[in-house]
């Protein structure tokens, strides 16, 4: 069973364990509720060792990349980091991620752990003749993310590859090369700095409406539905789904799109996701994910497909048990 570093290595205590998409993680560390409360006070790190690392390398991979994801690579600089995708004809999302321009001719795609080999097995299926490698580059590098990392010393600030996340303004990602990654962690330990817990991430992604393929995004959903336009770089040329995605941009929108989600109760069994809430014979909402406040366990934010004619929609709705769901104030999404 492959495991994250920090399990591995036992550096800092774990008091839970969790497999999550097939890696043992760190899922709560000092107690779900505690975490959150350092992570939002003095600040902590996550081991996010288990997101894998695409890599695409050579004279033409920027040509490649360009016209095959939805990031307008020629805009990219040297050490720019930006979210985008890979799409089919139809729109719809094959793999969703960071894409991190490293230096001219290298170009690493972060992606979460189920997307690695769909990916590679993707891009391969489209490298013909140009002249670049495709490889999985997961274990050159060890990633992190720092949250809060203002509440930190500035003489504390991380070695490494250094960016912040364009959607969560408290997260910082770190990757280091795979031999640096202990002493990132014994330099982590010795200042201080608390390992929280992969529950606590998903909760951050999930309350900044981040969604990630193999979670809330499956190949048979629109990019545009994800509600995360700052995945598409508008007017950069032809990419696969080009067309679709700049028709729904243009003439409309989407039916349906992923929306920030409150839940208050507390359901006698809860739902199997995704849980869909039917109302005159018809799905209006889809939930998709659903993660507890830490320190309320009676209230959860979540991330449902919700369709066109109820996004403004202020009311909740009642479910089983008297469990209420209601629409958050809509989060930006910037276009490119």
């Amino acid at each position: 069973m492959q495991t994250t570093i920090t399990v591995r290595n036992g550096t800092f205590p774990i008091s839970k364990t969790q497999v999550f998409h097939g890696i043992t993680v760190p899922w709560e560390t000092l107690g779900y509720a505690q975490e959150q409360k350092l992570a939002d006070t003095s600040g902590g790190f996550f081991d996010l060792t288990h997101y894998g690392t695409v890599s695409v390398v050579g004279p033409d991979a920027a040509d490649f990349l360009h016209r095959m994801s939805t990031v307008d690579i020629k805009k990219l600089v040297v050490g720019q980091i930006v979210y985008g995708a890979f799409l089919t004809g139809k729109g719809t999302t094959i793999a969703l991620g960071l894409f991190w321009r490293m230096a001219e001719q290298d170009f690493k795609i972060l992606v979460s752990p189920p997307q690695k080999g769909g990916l590679l097995e993707h891009l391969d299926k489209f490298h013909f003749a140009e002249s670049l490698e495709l490889k999985d580059s997961s274990e050159d590098f060890d990633v992190y993310g720092i949250w809060n990392i203002n509440a930190f010393p500035p003489e504390s600030s991380p070695e490494g590859f250094v960016w912040a996340d364009p959607r969560r303004p408290l997260l910082t990602w770190v990757a280091v090369i795979k031999s640096d990654g202990p002493a990132f962690l014994e330099k982590a330990k010795s200042l201080g700095w608390p390992l929280l817990g992969q529950r606590l991430f998903q909760f951050y992604r999930i309350e900044a409406g981040v969604p990630e393929m193999g979670e809330e995004l499956t190949s048979s959903d629109l990019i545009l539905e994800g509600n995360f336009n700052e995945a598409v770089a508008r007017n950069k040329g032809c990419y696969p789904g080009q067309e679709v995605v700049e028709r729904i941009f243009t003439y409309g929108q989407v039916n349906r799109k992923l929306m920030r989600v409150e839940i208050v109760g507390t359901w006698p069994q809860l739902p199997k996701l995704p849980y869909a809430l039917v109302e005159n014979e018809k799905t209006v909402l889809t939930l998709v994910s659903c993660a507890f406040l830490p320190s309320e366990p009676g209230r959860a934010w979540g991330l449902a497909f919700v369709n066109k004619h109820l996004w403004s929609r202020t009311e909740p709705w009642i479910v089983d048990g008297g469990v209420s769901i209601r629409i958050r104030p809509e989060t930006v999404s910037k276009e490119s």
